[in-house]
């Protein structure tokens, strides 16, 4: 008896000392957690999405890609699997499984009898608390704090709550977080559409997602796969014949292949700042914002097509400049053997050129024969099928030569004919080559050569009544980049600031037709030199109406102007249109030497094109966070009758009235009077080349001194485009290169493919307008002898027109003013 009650005594003791230690591990711990209440509105980072404004998804933001989705949209037989594989008694246990852990210990000691290593016994819960509030180093200590902190979790959160963040938390490889984009890059499937197959797959991976990945290691994934479906078939989730038929499935993994823009690389940083500045970096990266933009699909594609071909263009026009290397390619093969091909396919492999967005198709090649008539080159894809280069598709691979000119002794540069291949071409070197479109029937791939242009160039479209950016193009490469050259490069505008030397001059009731001295104009400097502005002709004509001297941007006409303008009223214009927030106030700002951007310039032509109206660019149209409320919407303005329920037997049906807002910062009738010059730009002009386009064009080149920058920015009723081409680092870019020459090809071809299906229309008139025929030579009236050509219909503010021509008009015949509408 005595013995009893010690061994009671004992046990007493033992079991005391036990739960003490056991309450004071939990208490001591329990003082070193994390606040587990936070994990009650604890959501995982979510991709945030940006789309065009068709609906075609442009990029994705994010930390780690995952789509966020409520349990309530996860299949249960999703649910089902994951439990099977991770918690089967996942509902009725408080947060650790008692039973789990005391059999994992059982089986642990023959594990490590036998060398294996460890199972473990983590509940789903447990995994949450792992992934979300603790490390994931395997040390006792954040054990104990899992377990304790999962006990806690289970009291104030839901089963349902809790498996939601599991399986929007858990990686399972690929770069995939949650089940929703696993779903999607392994099967190429959304939730709903999996099979039980498919579900148990992605049930097995949390185990280990690397080495389970069925294209490293099929077998082993199958193995993992099968034995969760058997699980499911313990725990009663499935049927029999389910099973065996999900045992019967193999593993056929689909490539997700995400649609998205051709290119949007410019437009997707310049988004992602502007979201920045609204929103902070990190619900950029993870609140899952639905981002729609107002990117325009067509014409984004058609504008980096269209500049790339331009910058191609340009860079050919000055030679070729070599191969991008030059390699040892001789070898013991027999020449032209299967060997030797594959041996200079192990050649091209070990070729570091980085991969670009490129929309031609370029590849790299080996030429591996010089020939009289063609090169010979190999590239690794093709099958070994004969590939050549002929030499007229290398006529343009002109080299740039030096030699002395024998009167001056100057060295002299310029571009020397090909004659021979071997001149230029030589056996190894590695090449850009493009297949061309159009074969010859002969068993001979034919290719032309291409190079990196080093040139750049940036686009900008614009839509002119809201400022919406419809395509921004920041560079022949059009990637996600620090350098944008659509907004950051800074560089001096040229002669694509005249224009608002004369919209000054108009707002201050000077007639386009007046006369101004097109002759020497002299400005002595502060060193007292003198500064003597020149034509690009180095020509003077002597007096020449307004409109003639934009039309041909004449510098001289432009300073005359200006000084009887005012050149603070000119800053004033070039300041209210957001050209410069700061301009030098001197004559030199009228020809375009203080610096601006792409995005600038084509903004401030987008407010002459809407008839004077203040617009902001932006490029997003609507935030959304990621339960669907708006956060940011760009158009403020009200809507009358927008939202009135309408009864069937009502016969009046009230009519949507939408508040105009936008600022006018132009009279509409000095703005339509610009537009007018500028579409004589393009009739007569340096614009010329636009004259082409069958629709109503108005626009301006720029041309800065030594062709340093080259510009148009021109504009239909509803569309305005601006295109920069230069060099990175400030250098001339030929004495003949001009933006007639470099930039308004790019534009032509932007709007030949946007415009071809749009309705052709005018230019909106605005009330108060007269149109007068002119000689564009004179500025005066018409004549007999008046040459058809020269013949204009002269834009002019109604109280104008009276005073300009009140000696020569019989202001009471009608039959003086010409309908302008019906002559267009």
């Amino acid at each position: 008896m005595t013995k009893l009650k010690l061994l009671i005594k004992i046990i007493t003791i033992l079991t005391f000392l036990g739960i003490t230690s056991i309450a004071a591990t939990i208490i001591y711990f329990s003082s070193t957690i994390p606040n587990y209440k936070n994990l009650a509105n604890y959501n995982p980072p979510v991709t945030s999405r940006l789309y065009a404004n068709d609906g075609t998804l442009a990029d994705e933001f994010a930390l780690q890609k995952r789509s966020y989705v409520p349990i309530k949209f996860i299949p249960l037989t999703i649910q089902n699997a994951f439990l099977a594989a991770e918690d089967s008694n996942f509902y009725n246990h408080a947060g650790i499984d008692l039973y789990a852990i005391t059999r994992a210990m059982w089986q642990n000691v023959f594990r490590y009898k036998e060398g294996k290593n460890f199972i473990g016994a983590s509940t789903i819960t447990q995994q949450v608390v792992k992934n979300i509030l603790l490390t994931k180093e395997r040390t006792i200590t954040r054990k104990i704090k899992e377990a304790i902190l999962a006990v806690k979790i289970s009291r104030i959160m839901s089963k349902e709550r809790v498996l939601e963040l599991y399986l929007n938390e858990i990686y399972l490889g690929k770069r995939s977080y949650g089940v929703a984009t696993a779903s999607l890059n392994y099967f190429n499937k959304s939730l709903e559409n999996l099979s039980l197959a498919e579900s148990a797959f992605l049930a097995a991976l949390p185990k280990a997602p690397s080495s389970l990945d069925p294209e490293k290691n099929y077998q082993k994934a199958l193995e993992r796969r099968n034995w969760v479906i058997n699980r499911m078939f313990q725990d009663d989730l499935i049927t029999g014949s389910e099973k065996d038929l999900a045992l019967a499935t193999p593993i056929i993994t689909n490539k997700y292949e995400q649609k998205t823009l051709l290119s949007s690389g410019s437009f997707s940083s310049y988004v992602r700042n502007e979201l920045t500045e609204k929103f902070g970096e990190d619900n950029i990266l993870e609140e899952g914002l639905v981002i729609q933009s107002t990117l325009n699909p067509k014409i984004q594609n058609i504008a980096l097509k269209s500049l790339r071909k331009g910058l191609v263009a340009y860079d050919r026009k000055n030679g070729y400049r070599g191969a991008l290397q030059n390699i040892d390619i001789t070898t013991e093969h027999e020449f032209a053997s299967v060997e030797y091909f594959s041996f200079l396919t192990q050649k091209l492999k070990e070729i570091n050129f980085p991969k670009t967005n490129n929309i031609e198709k370029w590849e790299l090649a080996i030429i591996y024969a010089v020939n009289e008539n063609n090169l010979d080159i190999f590239l690794k894809n093709n099958n070994n099928q004969p590939a050549i280069i002929a030499f007229r598709d290398l006529k343009w691979a002109t080299t740039l030569t030096k030699k002395i000119d024998e009167e001056t002794g100057e060295e002299i540069s310029f571009l020397k004919e090909l004659e021979r291949l071997s001149e230029t071409f030589n056996v190894g070197d590695i090449i850009l080559v493009r297949k061309k479109t159009k074969q010859t029937k002969a068993n001979i791939l034919h290719y032309d050569l291409m190079q990196m242009p080093e040139v750049n160039g940036a686009v900008i479209a614009i839509n002119p009544h809201n400022g919406a950016i419809n395509a921004m193009v920041g560079g022949y490469n059009d990637f996600k980049t620090d350098y944008n050259r659509a907004v950051q490069a800074k560089r001096q505008p040229g002669s694509i600031i005249k224009p608002f030397t004369y919209l000054a001059a108009l707002e201050n009731n000077i007639s386009p037709n007046a006369l101004i001295i097109d002759d020497e104009v002299r400005m002595q400097k502060e060193d007292g030199t003198y500064w003597v502005p020149m034509n690009y002709s180095n020509k003077f004509y002597g007096p020449t109406p307004m409109r003639l001297g934009l039309e041909k941007s004449r510098n001289v006409v432009t300073i005359r102007l200006a000084e009887l303008v005012g050149l603070n009223k000119i800053a004033d214009i070039i300041t209210r249109y957001g050209i410069s927030d700061n301009p030098v106030v001197n004559y030199a700002l009228i020809l375009g030497s203080d610096e601006t951007n792409l995005l600038r310039i084509t903004n401030a032509y987008a407010m002459i094109a809407n008839g004077g109206k203040k617009v902001i660019p932006t490029a997003i149209e609507k935030v959304q966070d990621k339960t669907g409320h708006t956060i940011f919407k760009r158009d403020k303005r009200e809507c009358k009758n927008c939202n009135v329920n309408i009864d069937l037997d009502d016969t009046i049906i009230p009519i949507p009235e939408i508040n105009d807002n936008r600022e006018l910062i132009t009279d509409e009738r000095t703005a339509y009077q610009a537009i007018s010059l500028l579409e004589g730009a393009v009739k007569r002009g340096t614009g010329w080349r636009a004259r082409r386009l069958p629709k109503p064009i108005a626009g301006k080149t720029g041309t800065t001194n030594d062709s340093f920058d080259t510009w148009f920015v021109g504009f239909s009723p509803d569309l305005v485009v601006g295109v920069w081409v230069g060099f990175d680092i400030p250098k001339t870019m030929g004495k003949k290169a001009t933006g007639s020459s470099t930039a308004l090809p790019i534009f032509v071809n932007i709007m030949k493919e946007v415009l071809k299906e749009e309705t052709s229309r005018p230019f909106k008139i605005p009330d108060g307008i007269k149109f007068l025929k002119i000689d564009r030579n004179t500025g005066q009236k018409t004549t007999p002898t008046t040459l058809k050509k020269d013949i204009i219909f002269e834009a002019f503010k109604e109280e104008n027109y009276k005073k300009t021509f009140q000696n020569t008009l019989d202001l009471n015949n009608e039959t003086e003013f010409d309908n302008y509408n019906t002559i267009y």
